[in-house]
């Protein structure tokens, strides 16, 4: 594997990253050959009432409601260490890492592909063409729109053009999102300029969580690829599109 770390710091991105990587993990699961042993700690990593994915789920939901107390913070600290890593002491436990190491990185039956899909890196998937020559073949790739709108959440679906993979690419770092507001009436993009940076997209998804005064306006987003190098190179800015804020 690359030295840096599949899963992401950020307790927002690593929501993400976790929701996709069980998504897909558990679709492409049955060819996978697992033990019954192994099914068991998926049961527990994924769908055990109170336990890892289902502990971190309400954790994470308290955390982000208007009530979150100290003591919820914490639980939420607690319950992704208890989701990300395990109890090492006990071998009836898992965690994400250690169900990915033990079953996943080195299974003959887990094909590249499938790793990409799941947030998981893939040895050699940087060793490529340089940044300047992506640069310039890779042009205006990325579309984005908003997928699903619940209250005062835009969940945006930003793709590379003509690929159905999640990935973001080889040598690609990260694809940006800039956002603008207007008001609802507004069917017309600002221009680039009034845009503002607001975040990065995982694995072909970026949420935004918007604030009480925002419902009622239009969101504008437009995303953008960074590659990676000596020195960053930004490719050109996909097409705005957007949304209300409900």
């Amino acid at each position: 594997m690359p030295d840096h770390d599949y899963i992401p710091g950020g307790n927002s991105k690593f929501n993400i990253w976790q929701d996709t990587f069980t998504k897909f993990a558990t679709d492409f699961m049955p060819g996978w050959n697992l033990d019954q042993t192994a099914l068991n700690k998926w049961q527990l990593l994924t769908n055990t009432p109170g336990k890892k994915k289902k502990r971190w789920e309400a954790a994470w939901k308290i955390a982000w409601s208007r009530n979150c107390k100290k003591s919820d913070k914490q639980e939420l600290k607690d319950a992704r260490k208890d989701y990300e890593r395990g109890i090492k002491s006990d071998i009836n436990d898992t965690g994400l890492r250690p169900f990915i190491a033990e079953y996943i990185r080195y299974n003959t039956k887990v094909t590249n592909e499938q790793k990409r899909d799941m947030g998981l890196t893939v040895r050699g998937d940087w060793k490529t063409e340089s940044a300047e020559s992506i640069a310039a073949s890779d042009k205006i790739d990325v579309s984005g729109s908003v997928a699903m709108i619940t209250h005062l959440i835009h969940k945006n679906v930003v793709r590379t053009v003509g690929s159905k993979s999640r990935a973001k690419g080889k040598r690609i770092e990260e694809i940006q999102v800039y956002i603008a507001f207007t008001e609802a009436k507004v069917k017309v993009a600002p221009p680039l300029k009034e845009f503002k940076l607001d975040g990065i997209v995982f694995r072909g998804i970026y949420i935004r969580q918007f604030k009480e005064e925002d419902e009622g306006l239009r969101a504008w987003y437009y995303a953008r690829k960074v590659i990676k190098g000596r020195k960053r190179i930004y490719c050109q800015a996909s097409a705005p599109w957007s949304g209300l804020v409900s």
